[in-house]
C-alpha cells in the first residue's frame, strides 16, 4: 500500500493537466494510455482525473463522449489564446489532486508509467522520472543512471548545466508546492515556464525523489529546429529577466542566469 494517508472516500489523488492546442488527432491516444495506466495501478483506490485546458478556442475538444473512462474528465477553454505556462497554470487552479502532472499533448507513455511514478514519490514532493527521447531517427535515455539524475536535478546544475528535465511529464508534483510566483508571472514566450519551474521547486528545497526507470516518451514535433531554437531562446531570456527581477535566485545564481541568457 502507498504511504499516502488521509484521503477521504472522493478525493482526487492525481489530476492529470494537458494545454490542448489544435490538437483532437492526440487526445483518444492519450485517453487510452491513460486507461490502462489506472488499470494498472497496483493500488486500486488512487483515483485519478484528467484535465484538458483548450488554448485555441477556435478549435473544440474533440472525443468520443460514449466511451468509459476510470477517472474524470474536465475541459476548460481559455477565452483567448494565453500560452502553455497561462494554460498550465489554468489546469492547476482547477485541479482537484493532491498531485500533478504536466502532460504535453502528444506525449507517450509506458502503461505503468504512472504506477511507477506513485510508487516512487512516497513520501516526498516531487518524482522525477526517466525518460525516452524521439526524435525522428534516433531515441535516447535522458539520464544514463540515477547518479547521473542527481547530479543534473539540482539548483546549482540548473544555471551551469540547463535544464535536462525536458518535460513536465517526467515529474509527479504536490500541488501545493508549486511557488505561487511561478502561477502569479506567467511568461508570454513558450518554451521555459517548466524550467523556471524547476529553477523555483530546487531553490525551495523540495524533497525530489528519482526514478530511473524509463516509462515516459517524448516525441519531439515536426517543427524547424532552427525556428524552435530561435523560441526558446526569447523564452530562456524572459525567464533570466524573472529571475533578476525578482531575485528569485541567490545573487550568484543570478548572475549566471543573466550572463548565460540574456543578450547585452
Amino acid at each position: 500500500m502507498h504511504k499516502h494517508q488521509n484521503r477521504t472516500c472522493n478525493s482526487i489523488d492525481i489530476s492529470i493537466i494537458t494545454p490542448f492546442y489544435r490538437g483532437n488527432k492526440y487526445i483518444s491516444g492519450l485517453l487510452d494510455i491513460l486507461k490502462s495506466n489506472v488499470q494498472n495501478m497496483t493500488d486500486s483506490s488512487v483515483k485519478m482525473e484528467y484535465i484538458l485546458v483548450n488554448d485555441s478556442p477556435d478549435t473544440k475538444i474533440e472525443y468520443d463522449k460514449t466511451l468509459r473512462y476510470p477517472f474524470d474528465i474536465r475541459c476548460f477553454t481559455n477565452k483567448k489564446n494565453l500560452g502553455v505556462h497561462a494554460t498550465r497554470c489554468e489546469g492547476i487552479r482547477r485541479a482537484r489532486g493532491k498531485y500533478i502532472v504536466m502532460l504535453d499533448q502528444d506525449d507517450r507513455l509506458d502503461k505503468n508509467w504512472l504506477n511507477e511514478q506513485w510508487r516512487a514519490v512516497k513520501n516526498n514532493d516531487l518524482v522525477i522520472s526517466n525518460a525516452l527521447y524521439c526524435q525522428k531517427h534516433v531515441n535516447y535515455v535522458a539520464y544514463k543512471n540515477e547518479e547521473e539524475m542527481r547530479s543534473y536535478c539540482n539548483k546549482w546544475a540548473m544555471c551551469f548545466k540547463g535544464n535536462k528535465i525536458i518535460s513536465p511529464g517526467q515529474v509527479l508534483i504536490k500541488k501545493n508546492i508549486i511557488p505561487k510566483i511561478w502561477m502569479k508571472y506567467q511568461m508570454k514566450n513558450n518554451g521555459a515556464d517548466d524550467y523556471l519551474l524547476w529553477i523555483l521547486l530546487f531553490e525551495k528545497k523540495c524533497r525530489v525523489a528519482y526514478n530511473p526507470q524509463t516509462f515516459y516518451y517524448h516525441s519531439y514535433s515536426v517543427e524547424s529546429i532552427s525556428h524552435r531554437s530561435n523560441l526558446m531562446r526569447r523564452s530562456e531570456a524572459e525567464m533570466a529577466e524573472l529571475i533578476c527581477r525578482y531575485h528569485l535566485t541567490n545573487i550568484v545564481r543570478r548572475i549566471i542566469y543573466r550572463a548565460r541568457y540574456i543578450k547585452n
